[in-house]
């Protein structure tokens, strides 16, 4: 048995290694040597159609973020120049009437002006002995904060109050206003952003590949935000203090 199994093995294998020489190994040749080719050219054909696709879905999204861009730029421009028309302008205007109001009032106001002078002036020594010394805290505690107590006291209206009107260690109210105060509102609207104008420029530059833009904030903003004095108030219209001769 084991001679005969010997001989059907070797048979079998070459049967085996026969049918794959000549019959297997052919057919799959030429199956690769016909189709393959079909292959490569309807790959390269897909990748071609492809490439198309990309090229003309690129061309449309840089089209469409250049027009977005531009409609971006002519109503930033339009907002911008109505900003300064309605906003910007009567604002400064404000600066340009203090002005004015200083110039108009200047002959009222010299001797006022030269009082406060002389009155700094003769201060600045004692400040300086007081600063030496370092009893700045306690005469402003005990000095400036208890005369400011009795101006409020006499100058202010109220029930603890008499209300008189007129102040001991500060200008008259119409000298203040007319000479020291030149109140300037805050401008009315903020300048307009320019956050969706950077957004619809970094869509444009970045056309070819897509990108969700990151938040953007305009900081140039912030100058516009808070309210401004043009001219501000001595200290003998204000709180005295030994720190700032201008407090």
């Amino acid at each position: 048995m084991g001679l005969f199994d010997g001989i059907w093995n070797a048979i079998e294998g070459f049967l085996k290694s026969a049918l794959n020489t000549f019959v297997v190994n052919p057919i799959t040749s030429a199956f690769h040597f016909i189709v393959d080719p079909i292959s490569n050219v309807i790959t390269d054909i897909i990748n071609k159609v492809n490439d198309f696709i990309t090229l003309v879905l690129i061309l449309f999204n840089c089209t469409m973020a250049l027009f977005n861009f531009i409609s971006a730029v002519c109503i930033y421009i339009g907002a911008f120049a109505t900003w300064v028309l309605m906003d910007f302008l009567p604002w400064t205007g404000q600066y340009f009437q203090c002005t004015l109001k200083i110039i108009f009032n200047l002959r009222i106001c010299m001797f006022w002006y030269l009082v406060d002078a002389i009155i700094h002036t003769s201060c600045i020594l004692p400040r300086f002995i007081i600063w030496l010394i370092g009893i700045e805290n306690l005469v402003n505690e005990y000095v400036w904060n208890s005369l400011e107590k009795l101006d409020k006291y006499i100058h202010d209206d109220g029930p603890d109050n008499l209300g008189t009107g007129y102040h001991i260690i500060h200008f008259p109210d119409s000298v203040k206003e007319e000479c020291y105060t030149c109140n300037i509102q805050p401008i009315a609207h903020n300048m307009p952003s320019t956050c969706d104008l950077t957004k619809k420029y970094s869509e444009f530059i970045n056309c070819r590949d897509p990108q969700n833009p990151k938040k953007c904030k305009s900081k140039i903003n912030k100058f516009f935000e808070k309210s401004s004095t043009a001219v501000k108030s001595n200290s003998i219209n204000a709180k005295p203090s030994m720190k700032d001769p201008n407090a």
